[in-house]
């Protein structure tokens, strides 16, 4: 396994970033690192292979809400039905060609009925087929999960499911909490969901190569505890390529 500041700090060593304030901000790098996975991920599994278990994430007891249903014609017009709704939204699973990649929907009780994910489209029409009258069904819709089932009856003692799913960025899996632990589902320390393989030879190169274009290394010859050799990724983007040692040595 290998957790995201292991990753950022491998970064910082094949970049020779040694001093404590650097102004290369480890959130940058977890944005790449992010973005990188997500596009592997998205060439992989759209060659219709299987989902890695290691690159999957559980996002523990999600809690559910009773609430109105609104109209998505008028955003101030409820009509007189109730609906079982996520309390906070779903991270953004990753789009492959045809789906999202959500892999489970599931109540905390396994031994509970089945849920069924789908499409927003679809849910309008489930539980009026022969075989599904008794099952939940489950969608996303602005990022929230919403949970049907059998024309608007819901099953109101269902309070958590549990999803899975690959998500674009891992870290807000850590909004959630873990069921048995208690604790968050993600930190910066926690496993990090990819193969290492794919850390080594795929993201990893491209997150350098990356960084590489937004700077121009040069020997940090200043005698002082600052990170000399990175002018250009910084906060301050205005002075991106200028020498670091040009004003020592006008002052000089």
């Amino acid at each position: 396994m290998i957790s995201l500041n292991q990753m950022i700090y491998q970064i910082y060593e094949d970049l020779q970033i040694t001093a404590d304030d650097t102004t290369l901000d480890k959130r940058l790098i977890k944005d790449l690192i992010n973005q990188e996975r997500a596009n592997w991920i998205r060439k992989e599994h759209n060659k219709n292979r299987s989902i890695d278990d290691n690159i999957i994430q559980d996002l523990g007891c999600v809690e559910l809400d009773l609430v109105n249903r609104q109209s998505d014609r008028c955003c101030e017009v409820f009509v007189d039905c109730k609906i079982l709704r996520s309390k906070q939204p779903i991270p953004n699973a990753i789009e492959l060609n045809h789906e999202k990649t959500i892999t489970r929907i599931s109540s905390v009780d396994f031994m509970s009925i089945p849920i069924y994910f789908m499409d927003y489209d679809h849910a309008v029409y489930y539980g009026n087929g022969r075989y599904n009258t008794k099952a939940l069904g489950a969608f996303l819709k602005n990022n929230y999960l919403y949970i049907v089932y059998n024309k608007g009856n819901f099953n109101k003692l269902l309070q958590y499911v549990n999803v899975q799913g690959v998500f674009e960025d891992p870290t807000q899996s850590g909004l959630f909490i873990n069921c048995e632990t208690q604790k968050p589902c993600f930190d910066w320390n926690s496993r990090y969901p990819i193969n290492f393989w794919m850390w080594q030879t795929l993201v990893k190169p491209a997150v350098l190569n990356e960084l590489r274009t937004k700077r121009t290394l040069y020997i940090d010859q200043n005698n002082n505890s600052k990170d000399d050799n990175i002018p250009s990724v910084a906060a301050n983007f205005t002075q991106a390529g200028t020498d670091p040692g040009q004003n020592r040595q006008q002052q000089d």
